[in-house]
C-alpha cells in the first residue's frame, strides 16, 4: 500500500469515527465512557495522520535540499579569500 493510500485510509477511518461520535452524542442514553473512547481513537488517528504528513514533508524538503546542494558544490579553489569583503566576515564565538 502506498503512503497516499495509507493516509487516505486513515482519513476515512477518522471521518467514520467522527460520524460515530456524532451519532453517539445524539443518542439519548449514550455512555460517556464510550464517547470518550471514540474521541481518543479519533485523536490518535489525527496525530498519526499529522505525523505521517510531517514526515513526508520533511523527506520532501530533505530531497530538495540535497538536490540543491548537489547542483551547487563549492570548493576552496572556486574563489579567492581576498575577494571577500571584510565587512561580510563575522567572528564566531
Amino acid at each position: 500500500m502506498s503512503l497516499d493510500n495509507h493516509l487516505n485510509e486513515l482519513r476515512k477511518k477518522h471521518r467514520n469515527l467522527d460520524n460515530d461520535v456524532d451519532a453517539l452524542r445524539r443518542s439519548p442514553a449514550h455512555c460517556p465512557f464510550e464517547l470518550q473512547a471514540l474521541k481518543k481513537q479519533k485523536l490518535r488517528l489525527k496525530d498519526k495522520i499529522a505525523a505521517i504528513e510531517n514526515a513526508g514533508a520533511d523527506l520532501h524538503d530533505l530531497a530538495d535540499h540535497r538536490e540543491a546542494r548537489a547542483d551547487y558544490e563549492v570548493t576552496a579553489g572556486d574563489f579567492d579569500i581576498a575577494e571577500i569583503p571584510d565587512d561580510s566576515i563575522q567572528a564566531v564565538g
